[in-house]
């Protein structure tokens, strides 16, 4: 069973990071968030950071709590991953309109 689901989360990662990098590098986005993201980079670059942060989490297995630097890593992993979810919801919001200066 522990194999099914570690085969499982390492596809979803694998999927999550090969997203962001074609998100970030040509803006494609998955047709289900076409119409509601108006930066496509930005959000290739928060699901690679999403997917970053995840596969470090899949990556440490069970944490039991004796070792001080697993939980280093767990909390970075973490960070990370609910930074790349912060940069895909920045994603979704439109930028800022430039402000043409009147000419003189």
């Amino acid at each position: 069973m522990y194999g099914m689901l570690l085969t499982v989360a390492v596809a979803v990662v694998v999927a999550a990071v090969a997203m962001g990098v074609t998100g970030a590098v040509t803006g494609w986005v998955p047709p289900y968030g076409r119409g509601r993201i108006p930066r496509p980079r930005l959000y290739g670059y928060g699901t690679l950071a999403a997917g970053a942060g995840l596969g470090g989490s899949v990556s440490l297995g069970s944490y039991d709590g004796s070792e001080t630097g697993y939980a280093v890593l767990a909390l970075g992993s973490m960070a990370c991953f609910a930074a790349g979810l912060f940069v895909q919801v920045l994603a979704q919001r439109p930028g800022r309109a430039r402000q043409s200066t009147p000419a003189p």
